[in-house]
């Protein structure tokens, strides 16, 4: 499952966000109650 946030206001808290969807991403966090991997991504 993948979850998309959307752009932040400036370049510096796109950065911050796409370096905690990778955090995130390493984890392999799971849908509650399935064993659906979720993915985060920055668009």
């Amino acid at each position: 499952m993948t979850v998309k946030f959307h752009t932040m206001s400036t370049p510096r808290a796109n950065r911050v966000l796409k370096q905690l969807c990778e955090v995130m991403n390493e984890e392999c966090y799971v849908y509650p109650g399935t064993r659906m991997t979720l993915v985060f991504k920055e668009e």
